[in-house]
This record gives C-alpha cells, sequence and structure tokens, in this order.
C-alpha cells in the first residue's frame, strides 16, 4: 500500500527504537502500571481508559495494531488515530489539521 500521507516518525528521545530490540525476549505483560523504565515515555491520551497494548502489538512493538488486528508501521499512525477519531481523521487528511 502505497504511503498517502507521509508523516514524521515519532520522536523515541531515549534512543529506544527499534521497541523490539529489547521487547522481543521479554514476557508479555498487559497489566496497566506505572513505566518505571520509560521515564520520557508517558501516556497522554486518555490514559484513564487506555494502556500502551490498546494500540502497540505486543508480539511486535515495531508496529502498531489496527482494531481489525492488521499491523501497521508507525509512519502510518495516522489510520489508528482515525478509528476513534474519525471526524479529526476525515479533516485532517483534507488538510485542516495541518497533517500533525
Amino acid at each position: 500500500m502505497r504511503d498517502e500521507f507521509p508523516v514524521l516518525p515519532p520522536p523515541f528521545s531515549e534512543g529506544i527504537y527499534p521497541c523490539s530490540q529489547c521487547h522481543a525476549s521479554m514476557e508479555i505483560n498487559r497489566n496497566k502500571r506505572i513505566l518505571n523504565e520509560h521515564t520520557s515515555i508517558k501516556l497522554q491520551h486518555a490514559e484513564a481508559m487506555r494502556w500502551c497494548l490498546d494500540c502497540h502489538n505486543p508480539e511486535n512493538r515495531n508496529k502498531l495494531r489496527l482494531y481489525n488486528g492488521e499491523l501497521i508501521d508507525f509512519g502510518r499512525s495516522y489510520l489508528l488515530c482515525g478509528e476513534c477519531h474519525g471526524n479529526v481523521f476525515r479533516d485532517w487528511k483534507a488538510g485542516i489539521h495541518g497533517k500533525r
């Protein structure tokens, strides 16, 4: 699939990408908890209702997981955002939100 809307990759300020370099050898822990290992990665999006593995693929942390199970690269994260934020996604595709 062609990349319709190129976006910048997420800012991995800790130098920890690709994620699976560490997570591939770890047991998957789906319990919501404080992430002491990643001090600069903080969930700031519906944090009372969401957890990292709601969007990140637990088996391959270098991918995001859509509701239908499709795995996507971080550069196509807008598809994941659009699953919950359809109206904003529609406007974003039209350029109203500046594709950010």
